[in-house]
């Protein structure tokens, strides 16, 4: 190991001899290979939630154009006008 691998190793790894090295690799290893085997499915939940929240939002904008707006566009034209009357 050179002088350069060895700084790298303490400045990284202050506690990491051989065996502690091995099985980091290991747990890297198996990390790895749990999220590659995980990430097909996670990847169609996502499609498929992304997919039901987008229609979720046009069944809402259909279902609030088509309703009847009987109250006024906002509410500062509730308030009364100047003087105390009402503007309507």
């Amino acid at each position: 190991m050179s002088s350069c691998q060895h700084a790298l190793t303490q400045f990284f790894l202050p506690l990491a001899n051989l065996s502690s090295q091995r099985r980091l690799t290991v747990s890297l290893a198996e990390s790895l290979m749990f999220r590659g085997a995980i990430k097909p499915i996670t990847f169609g939940g996502k499609l498929y939630l992304t997919y039901k929240l987008v229609m979720w939002g046009r069944e809402r904008a259909v279902e609030m154009s088509t309703q009847a707006r009987s109250g006024p566009a906002c509410l500062s034209l509730l308030l009364p006008g100047p003087g105390g009357m009402d503007v309507r």
